[in-house]
């Protein structure tokens, strides 16, 4: 369907949100480490990256990866590690050769990226997801989950070691630290 909203509309003040849905059931599972709102983020340079690691649930394909912005006009790289060797470190596995996807994400928000081919996965393996950023203005504000109480909503988060990172200088950082 279509929907009309004027540029003149008083309620969108500096900035208005879109919501563009994929057709429920394509994936059967969702690794994701949530439960807060993207209230803080980092602010990265330009062509640095950040990970999550996971470990595969079951014997299944990975299909697809997300990752959030919060500028437009975003390039992007996801890598697929798999059998990853140490806890801190989400490249010590074995990078997925033809699962590499580079693109651009036009707008803000939360990109999904098909993978291209479906990743096999065996139950108990820990495998990363790592998404390296670039923007011409030199840096990538990275979105993350932090704890903030506003009265009416309070936000409670945590990371355990060896779940997220950023990397900045050659060197990766926990999350959690």
């Amino acid at each position: 369907g279509y929907f009309w909203l004027s540029y003149e509309e008083p309620s969108l003040d500096s900035q208005a949100i879109l919501f563009d849905l994929d057709e429920a059931g394509r994936y059967d599972y969702n690794y994701q480490y949530d439960g807060g709102a993207a209230i803080q983020y980092f602010e990265l340079d330009s062509g640095s990256s950040m990970a999550n690691a996971f470990t595969a649930r079951g014997s299944e394909y990975l299909a697809a990866a997300s990752f959030y912005t919060y500028e437009p006009n975003v390039t992007y790289t996801v890598d697929v590690y798999t059998g990853l060797a140490s806890a801190a470190d989400p490249t010590s596995g074995t990078r997925v050769a033809g699962a590499r996807v580079s693109g651009s994400a036009q707008y803000a928000g939360y990109h999904t990226v098909d993978l291209g081919q479906p990743i096999p996965l065996e139950r108990g393996q820990r495998f990363s997801i790592v998404v390296t950023l670039t923007h011409a203005s030199g840096t990538v504000s990275v979105p993350i989950d932090g704890n903030a109480d506003y009265g009416w909503i309070r936000f409670a988060c945590s990371a355990e070691a060896g779940q997220s990172f950023f990397r900045e200088q050659g060197a990766w950082i926990d999350v959690s630290a």
